[in-house]
């Protein structure tokens, strides 16, 4: 989640005030949008983002996918299926889909705190929905604190 945010970021541009028609990298404004380093941070943060982040999603969604295939689950992947009711063997995965989004809110909209919230908001309250009526975890007490924690 933090390989995402951070490698994102590097698209992430403000407007300089009137009559400087610059942009710079929120992150760090003595970089120049749209020149030639912050193209080349672009790139490399484009690749960090394809090869870590996509792949380490991949690789764990096709864990998940194979999970109730293998006769001895419990012992081969039980981080993924330690906790949650055994239907609900895909739990993990959405936990981390749902922080990554959490994570990713306020890339989508730097500059416009309203949006970023708004996003936030409605990622809590779906995780929230879904914890509260599917109660994944195997303890009830569990799957109560998950949606109040959420909400």
């Amino acid at each position: 989640v933090p390989l995402a945010r951070t490698a994102i970021s590097t698209w992430q541009c403000y407007q300089h005030p009137a009559p400087n028609e610059a942009s710079s990298l929120q992150e760090d404004p003595t970089i120049l949008c749209f020149q030639e380093e912050w193209a080349t941070g672009r790139l490399v943060s484009g690749m960090i983002a394809l090869i870590l982040v996509v792949t380490i999603i991949a690789a764990f969604s096709y864990m998940t996918r194979i999970a109730p295939t293998l006769s001895d689950v419990t012992t081969k992947l039980s981080f993924l299926t330690q906790k949650a009711r055994p239907e609900f063997y895909y739990h993990t995965l959405v936990i981390v889909l749902r922080n990554l989004a959490v994570a990713l809110c306020p890339v989508f909209a730097p500059a416009n705190l309203f949006v970023g919230s708004t996003l936030m908001l409605l990622t809590s309250l779906a995780y929230g929905l879904y914890a509260a009526t599917l109660k994944p975890w195997k303890n009830p007490y569990c799957s109560m604190a998950d949606t109040l924690g959420t909400i």
